[in-house]
């Protein structure tokens, strides 16, 4: 639902971007089945290392015009 959203809500936006700690594995695998990628992004949080996980949208279909 969330792509859905930020299509409607954002519609300029080209990628949905979210920080998950790298020791919570459940929540990184349910982001990662829900078609979020891990490219190899780190950063250093409060918590620990934070994976940095992106969901490409894609482009929003050209309207014919008539």
């Amino acid at each position: 639902m969330l792509p859905d959203f930020v299509r409607i809500q954002y519609p300029g936006a080209e990628q949905i971007v979210l920080a998950v700690n790298e020791r919570n594995t459940a929540a990184r695998q349910l982001y990662l089945r829900a078609g979020f990628q891990d490219n190899g992004l780190r950063r250093s949080g409060s918590k620990g290392p934070q994976m940095i996980l992106q969901y490409k949208l894609a482009p929003k279909p050209a309207v014919p015009s008539a």
